[in-house]
């Protein structure tokens, strides 16, 4: 199976899936590749400043982490040793608001659903392996759906994904 896209972005977690949606939105056609599926727990979480939540905003899935349990982050404590400060969020004049504190499973598929509603060509459950070469340059991915996995294309199916323009996120 060969799919053709303006730009193939492989990686569809924090900085992959917002860069898809931003390029769908501005008319190209882009595929979203991850092996993994979601949600899809990673031991990790995001703080995002004034700046990240304004682009959140940008991307439309700020009420939608809010609704999901995301917190503002109204204070901030810090302790080193035998120095303690607790301050409130630094914010300035027309910020969208503090600190913001989101768990990977629920960035993640929010951003991963959001590139979907924007028209991305999301394929989960789809492992990248190797590149496709033109003259020397990268042309897309080859890649492997996951058995089972429908998503991807198929059950253990080799899909190609011919793009100019590849970016690993």
């Amino acid at each position: 199976m060969v799919e053709r896209h303006d730009v193939v972005v492989v990686g569809a977690r924090c900085a992959g899936a917002p860069l898809a949606t931003f390029l769908a939105r501005a008319g190209l056609s882009v595929a979203l590749v991850d092996r993994a599926t979601f949600p899809s727990d990673t031991p990790s979480t995001h703080v995002f400043q004034a700046s990240g939540v304004a682009v959140l905003g940008r991307l439309g899935v700020v009420d939608r982490l809010l609704a999901a349990g995301a917190p503002w982050l109204e204070m901030a404590e810090f302790r080193i040793d035998d120095v303690h400060a607790r301050l409130p969020w630094p914010t300035r004049p027309g910020d969208p608001g503090p600190g913001l504190c989101v768990r990977r499973p629920v960035l993640d598929t929010i951003l991963v659903e959001a590139a979907t509603a924007a028209g991305v060509a999301v394929r989960t459950g789809v492992r990248v392996t190797g590149t496709v070469d033109a003259g020397g340059r990268v042309a897309g991915v080859t890649a492997t759906t996951a058995p089972g996995h429908a998503a991807g294309g198929g059950d253990g199916e080799e899909v190609r994904f011919e793009a100019p323009l590849v970016v690993g996120a």
